[in-house]
């Protein structure tokens, strides 16, 4: 390699990550590529591994199990449990919280926990540090519950007993307390009472600190298994003596379990043993309850309503003020958590006089996390509280919120905000209007402060709220005020945000109420990202045609996005083509026949180019997309329409394609639709007068001032009316119907520069197409028919008959014969129109 080819960034890269290593450790660190994830994390976690590639191969280890499931289990266990012996305390944690992180996983098999269960035993068989031997607890508690009733019975009950043998170390004794409380649920009340519920009693009254408290948590699970008798007989008195220990950690943890219980407890027991206890902290002091008080004060309140009258409760709604106030910053962040359960007890009715100006207190709290808090529970609060009253309550609180100088506090609201917006659209639409006029500064100001630093995960909280702002904000509103934030991100944002902006300005055009706007709006994203001249623009076109997709009718999509859309397949640069690809499905999907046939011809042969490209990256790309055809198809609609493992029929997408339709005729006003309706005539009308007339220059600029940015119905008209002055003139119009179709004519006709391809050549290898009795099916190398996938006429309505259409293929049986578009010997144009004319109509006189 030439000195010169060198790149000196790579370089200094390379010599920065081998710094300071030898050859041989250099040579003993690398491995090869073509290793499979399960080679790869067996490898990485054997003993011989470095510790960088053990914590990437335990990292991993969860979404290993979950793609090879059985065959992960067999080719790292039982050497995992001899390996893990030789890893150091952070590498052991590690392991722990990746087993947890597997046992979450439903979609592994019932077995699992026995998978784990020897490796866990193994690692609480010895001393070891608190922080391992604690993660280790834990994972031991989660795999209870997946074993079966006599590995838990004979293996599990055993080792708790032998642990919590007075001469066993704190951490054994522990052990025992853990387990029991994971087992009792699933034992019998004879076989607790039997064994080992003396043994639990007693070591309520251990010596050691840490002990009590680990009995203290598993009192709850002990009392359901025994029973309620038992409970009231033996399980509570030794709960109220640990609510009198001498140590504070303790005290705690008996009241959490007490609150734990309350729901089990019989409503005598609740008013007579609980309520004399909780008046001793009522009102609050500096006690040992200060910060567990706050912490369960809303769970408290929810379980003891029922039972307690007005007065009664008073003492505890007090208590909570208090400590709402309290000068801890930990306590009133506690307090602004359980704002909503609180809520939730007393009822929305009592909102406004016992919790209204609390709740602005703890709003414009000192403390950043506080108001974090708020943020974070804001939706619960206006779901309970319901539209009447966020409206006249929590408008206000949003508003300081949405302005907050925190980013912490501004990301806990904008997380929710697309839930929370919908909580103040009540009343009539003059006060909707007035309603969120007055938050459109506060939502600016939020955008504003999102895009200060690049907090672009703040930028893409916010843009996910966008998506629903059509519901809420006039079509002015967001035109004037959203739509430009939306280019702004789709230009400079890092890549998820300009994903979620192409999908906000989507929703931005399909819900617009003015035919203007829309036309502007479309041309503009043609103009700026379709034809840009970054490949990063291009890319984004891309992004925005599938979410355009998603959201709107196929017709409104092909008004304007078809053509450049389809151009994309012949992008110059390859990433550009081969993430054109991923639009092939949704592109067919569109189309509809037999008004389309030409354009299915085009995409066709940009099918067969790709798939014949010679970056082979570009092919591979588009044989995958050939090959998951149809499950792409179905997953055309976004999920609010239809399950992503729904398998749909034709019928059912073109239903809902019309049913869009007919909603984006809806949206517009009676005088938006009449104009809608002279411009879809005066462009459809100019396209055939271009196909006779080869088309000009001249009139392609006029047909372009007609879509590139109207401002009103009145300018609209008066390019209308020029358009049809330049046609009376006998000047040549072209194709195209907006500015997007001036650049897209060209690629149309190095397209078509060569002779049509028969549907036989179009199809996939091994695949044919078979037309009978107004049907289109696609059969396999065996016969059978498969998933239709026929596409009807755009213009009829719902439940009429459709005419008979060819089955869409992605894969070519053969080697196209068609030249490439760049191919300097392709036919003149001329031949070209007369060519496509011929097959088009002979393609519409069979069908």
């Amino acid at each position: 390699m030439d000195r010169g080819d060198i790149d000196l960034e790579d370089v200094i890269k390379e010599h920065r990550r081998d710094a300071g290593r030898s050859g041989e450790e250099i040579e003993r660190l690398t491995v090869d590529d073509s290793l499979s994830d399960l080679d790869r994390a067996k490898l990485f976690l054997s003993p011989g591994a470095h510790q960088l590639q053990q914590n990437c191969a335990l990292e991993r280890l969860p979404k290993v199990f979950q793609e090879y499931k059985q065959a992960a289990y067999r080719a790292l266990f039982p050497g995992f449990t001899t390996w893990i012996e030789s890893y150091n305390s952070q590498s052991q944690v590690a392991a722990g919280e990746a087993f947890m992180a597997i046992l979450k996983d439903t979609s592994l098999p019932k077995e699992v926990g026995l998978w784990l269960l020897p490796t866990t035993l193994s690692m609480l068989s010895t001393n070891r540090n608190q922080d391992v031997a604690r993660v280790w607890l834990k994972c031991l508690c989660g795999i209870v519950p997946t074993l079966p009733r006599k590995v838990v019975f004979d293996e599990l009950m055993h080792i708790a007993l032998s642990k919590g043998e007075s001469q066993q170390s704190v951490q054994a004794r522990t052990a025992c307390c853990a387990i029991l409380g994971a087992i009792a649920p699933l034992l019998k009340r004879e076989e607790i009472e039997k064994y080992f519920l003396q043994k639990a009693m007693g070591l309520c009254q251990d010596t050691d600190l840490e002990v009590r408290v680990c009995m203290c948590e598993q009192l709850n699970h002990i009392a359901r298994a025994v029973g309620l008798d038992t409970t009231k007989e033996k399980v509570l008195p030794e709960l109220y003596e640990l609510l009198r220990d001498e140590e504070l950690t303790v005290q705690n943890a008996a009241f959490a379990s007490l609150v734990q219980m309350l729901d089990y407890l019989p409503p005598e027991i609740r008013q007579t043993k609980i309520m004399p206890f909780l008046r001793l902290f009522c009102p609050p002091n500096e006690s040992c309850l200060l910060i567990t008080l706050p912490r369960l004060i809303g769970e408290l309140m929810c379980k003891m309503v029922f039972d307690l009258t007005d007065d009664e409760f008073q003492p505890l709604m007090e208590a909570y003020k208090t400590y709402a106030r309290h000068s801890s910053e930990e306590v009133r962040k506690l307090c602004a958590s359980n704002f909503p359960a609180v809520l939730k007890a007393i009822g929305a009715r009592k909102y406004a006089l016992s919790l209204h100006v609390l709740y602005q207190q703890l709003v414009q709290d000192a403390s950043s996390s506080v108001r974090a808090a708020c943020a974070t529970s804001f939706n619960e609060v206006a779901k309970l509280l319901g539209k009447k009253r966020t409206s006249s309550y929590l408008k206000d609180p949003l508003v300081l919120l949405l302005e907050d100088s925190s980013h912490d506090v501004l990301k806990s609201i904008l997380e929710d905000l697309h839930l929370i917006l919908g909580h103040f659209a009540v009343g009539t639409p003059q006060q909707k209007a007035a309603t969120f006029g007055g938050l459109m500064p506060s939502l600016l100001l939020a955008e504003k402060s999102a895009s200060t630093g690049r907090q672009w995960r703040l930028q893409l909280c916010l843009l996910r709220a966008f998506a629903e702002m059509p519901e809420y904000f006039t079509s002015d509103q967001i035109f004037e005020n959203f739509v430009p934030i939306c280019f702004c991100y789709m230009t400079d944002g890092v890549m998820p945000v300009k994903a979620a902006a192409t999908m906000a300005l989507a929703n931005f055009i399909r819900n617009n109420r003015k035919a203007s706007q829309r036309y502007e709006l479309s041309t503009r994203v043609v103009k700026e990202y379709a034809h840009g001249r970054s490949y990063w623009s291009r890319m984004v076109f891309i992004e925005f045609c599938e979410n355009m997709l998603k959201v709107s009718s196929s017709r409104m999509f092909k008004d304007v996005f078809l053509d450049p859309a389809i151009s994309s397949l012949q992008d110059p640069v390859p990433s550009v083509r081969m993430r054109a690809c991923l639009l092939l499905p949704h592109l067919k999907h569109a189309i509809k026949l037999p008004e389309d046939v030409g354009v299915l011809e085009k995409i066709n042969h940009l099918t067969t180019q790709r798939l014949n490209d010679n970056v082979k990256e570009v092919s591979a790309a588009a044989q995958r997309v050939a090959d998951g055809f149809k499950h792409s198809l179905r997953n055309a609609y976004n999920d609010r329409e239809v399950a992503s493992d729904h398998a749909i029929s034709q019928e059912e997408i073109e239903r809902i394609d019309k049913q869009r339709e007919d909603e984006e005729w809806n949206i517009l006003s009676k005088e938006e639709q009449d104009e809608k309706k002279k411009i879809d005539d005066m462009l459809q009308r100019l396209k055939l007068e271009a196909a006779s007339k080869k088309g000009s220059i001249a009139s392609a600029n006029t047909i372009q001032s007609l879509s590139s940015s109207p401002q009103d119905s009145g300018r609209l008209s008066k390019s209308i009316g020029s358009v049809r002055t330049s046609v009376s003139n006998g000047s040549r119009i072209s194709i195209s119907s907006a500015s997007s179709r001036a650049g897209s004519m060209d690629t149309a006709r190095k397209v078509s520069s060569s002779s049509p391809v028969p549907s036989s050549q179009i199809a996939p290898p091994g695949l044919s197409t078979k037309r009978s009795s107004g049907q289109s099916s696609m059969v396999t190398p065996g016969g059978k028919a498969g998933t239709r996938v026929s596409l009807g006429s755009g213009n009829q309505t719902a439940g009429s008959a459709r005419p008979a259409s060819p089955a869409v293929n992605l894969r070519p049986q053969t080697p196209s014969p068609i030249q490439d578009a760049s191919d300097p010997s392709a036919s003149s144009p001329s031949v070209i129109l007369r060519k496509n004319s011929k097959t088009i109509a002979s393609r519409r006189t069979s069908s």
